[in-house]
């Protein structure tokens, strides 16, 4: 157990024996990702935004935004920037995966 995903990351670089799972944002040079499948028998995919974004890379998820009813006021303006083309530039920038590509 480590405390965050950046721990992961710098674990697994460190020790060649180390196999960690954390976000495809933390995914660096210094840590080599391995394809899985689905079920037995499936095609291995390997964590790519592209397959990440489709939901074909079966460890992938979305993170979500809730509110108390539908935003309003600076709440909404801050989901619509966050989802808008500037927010999402913003998440790849930060190696995450955006909704779409920019």
């Amino acid at each position: 157990m480590m405390p965050a995903s950046q721990a992961i990351a710098d674990e697994i670089a460190r020790n060649a024996n180390a196999i960690g799972y954390y976000g495809l944002g933390y995914l660096k040079e210094t840590n080599k990702a391995v394809a899985v499948v689905k079920e037995a028998g499936g095609e291995p995919v390997m964590p790519t935004p592209d397959d990440a974004r489709s939901g074909r890379y079966p460890l992938a998820r979305g993170l979500f935004f809730y509110t108390p009813g539908e935003p309003r006021g600076e709440v909404k303006a801050f989901v619509d920037f966050c989802l808008s083309p500037d927010g999402q530039k913003i998440v790849e920038k930060l190696d995450f995966v955006p909704l779409a590509r920019p």
